[in-house]
């Protein structure tokens, strides 16, 4: 008998516990308290923003930011006037030395990560139902209709957006420290098209600026003295020329439509993705298909000749 060699499992994170899991809109008039308990909290906000209070620490929650709560550490959610918050809140017990790496402090999520998430919920509102709030009994709520496997898949997904986020903030770590130490000797044409490829590796993820100084670990004046110093055009430009290339090769190839391609590419809306893609490359994303088979190399940017 062939004797096969195996090699036992380990689990980085190994979420032991769920506590809570509920979505809703928040509004200014509803009463929140503030607590501490002996196990973690996570808080996304899905639409809107609300001020987060973290032991002495407060922190402004914006749309797309998730804030993780370390066990006893006093927390509370502070409304702001006129904001009706959409925040998501799961709760939860693991023992991890490694997630403190991502613990109390604002986080911007990725498209992956918000993708999980959606995942996540998905799953809860099929084994709890659509309306997730705060009084649910996790242990006693369930759906008898739930699917199988429903609350494993939660956490499941859970640990991997949590995985997702430690791998990217260990990632930004290790350019922050490579980068103190080698930014002075690197040549600048080296670290602009460092920041190219930083650029294409994320077109989904809907970059700012700060997240482009964050990756060379570079003041915003020093990021754009250094493209003017490589006769580039401004940063965000580069970043958004290249999302439009990019769309526009969708577009080419036949397999996308203009909101699929919006979507994929992280755009906010349809109208936002037409908009840019009007003013890089001089026409519409509709015009663009309907010339693209007559006239394949006709439409093209008013800034060919950008370096990207």
């Amino acid at each position: 008998m062939i004797r096969y060699p195996s090699i036992s499992t380990q689990r980085e994170l190994h979420i032991t516990r769920l506590h809570s899991l509920y979505y809703f809109q928040f509004s200014p008039n509803d009463p929140l308290e503030g607590e501490s308990h002996d196990f973690w909290e996570m808080v996304y906000m899905d639409a809107g923003q609300a001020m987060i209070q973290s032991g002495e620490e407060y922190h402004l929650l914006k749309q797309g930011e998730l804030f993780l709560h370390a066990p006893n550490r006093y927390h509370c959610i502070h409304l702001l006037p006129s904001c009706t918050p959409n925040i998501l809140i799961v709760s939860f017990s693991l023992e991890s030395q490694t997630i403190r790496l991502i613990q109390n402090r604002p986080i911007t999520t990725a498209r992956n990560e918000r993708m999980l998430l959606s995942k996540l919920l998905e799953e809860g509102a099929a084994l709890y139902g659509p309306l997730l709030d705060c009084h649910r009994d996790l242990s006693r709520d369930r759906l008898s209709s739930a699917r199988f496997g429903a609350l494993q898949m939660i956490v499941d997904y859970l640990e991997l957006m949590l995985i997702e986020m430690i791998r990217t903030s260990q990632a930004q770590n290790t350019t922050s420290a490579k980068a103190s130490l080698v930014t002075s000797q690197e040549r600048p044409e080296m670290l602009v098209e460092r920041l190219k490829a930083y650029m294409r590796a994320h077109l989904s993820d809907n970059l700012s600026f700060a997240d482009c100084c964050r990756y060379l670990d570079m003041s915003g004046t020093a990021l754009k003295a250094l493209f003017r110093s490589q006769n580039e055009p401004g940063v965000m430009h580069c970043y958004q020329w290249m999302r439009a290339c990019e769309a526009r090769r969708m577009l080419r190839s036949g397999k996308w439509n203009v909101t699929e391609v919006a979507v994929e590419l992280g755009y906010s809306s349809c109208q936002a993705f037409s908009t840019q893609f009007r003013r890089l490359m001089g026409a519409s994303p509709t015009d663009y298909l309907r010339r693209v088979a007559a006239e394949p190399e006709m439409i093209t940017s008013r800034t060919e000749r950008v370096r990207n």
